[in-house]
């Protein structure tokens, strides 16, 4: 019993090192009407600015002061709150919101980034869709990705996640985000919130010392068998 525990405690020490470790354990939050007039979130060594209001069309307008953005526990990235903003009744109504936003960060470069509506009470009824869409530059401007969900059960389209690789390590970002809902007569659409989501390569050290370990593992398996 305690030979297996001591093959396994590196194991579980690196997987340690390599998840990825929040470094604010308070989220950072602001509304989105205030984040376009100047306003920035801090996430550990990630910063996020720059934050601009390309388009708000539709049927029903929205209150930006009403959305809440935030930063959350887990991979780097914001967390959009409707607050009840999100939601449309019966009758062919339409939300088209377009943002863009940098993120930045002195940490880990980022190597992929991902769109989420898994967790966010995204619930379509009938015919309607919910559908938000990201378009990643680099800080040249250089398209680098680009991900969508969209839920649209009229088309049976049900992909609540998406996740893209960035082509290489990037420590600066440029998103251009639109979240599209509609609801035709007879259907309902509804959405508490969504995520987009940035994560890290992590630092060569650890990379290495994870190769240590498995070596090791791997050593130590063929002498004992």
């Amino acid at each position: 019993m305690f030979v297996k525990f001591k093959i396994w405690l590196p194991l579980a020490v690196v997987a340690v090192l390599l998840s990825p470790i929040h470094k604010n354990a308070k989220a950072d939050s602001n509304d989105l009407a205030s984040l376009i007039n100047g306003g920035t979130l801090t996430d550990g060594s990630v910063f996020y600015s720059n934050f601009q209001f390309l388009a708000d069309i539709g049927t029903n307008p929205l209150d930006l002061a009403a959305i809440t953005v935030q930063t959350f526990n887990g991979p780097s990235g914001l967390e959009f709150l409707g607050n009840g903003q999100f939601n449309l009744g019966p009758g062919n109504d339409s939300i088209i919101l377009q943002i863009a936003f940098d993120i930045a960060t002195s940490g880990d470069s980022f190597s992929f980034s991902g769109v989420d509506l898994s967790n966010g009470g995204a619930v379509v009824s009938g015919e309607g869709l919910i559908d938000v869409f990201n378009s990643i530059e680099d800080s040249s401007g250089t398209p680098l990705a680009s991900t969508n969900a969209i839920l649209d059960p009229l088309f049976g389209i049900s992909q609540p996640t998406d996740f893209q690789f960035l082509g290489g390590p990037q420590s600066s970002l440029g998103f251009d985000t639109s979240l599209t809902l509609f609801a035709d007569v007879g259907s309902s659409v509804s959405l508490d919130s969504f995520r987009i989501t940035v994560s890290t390569v992590p630092e060569p050290s650890i990379t290495v010392l994870f190769s240590c370990v498995a070596a090791g593992f791997t050593l130590r398996r063929r002498r004992t068998a």
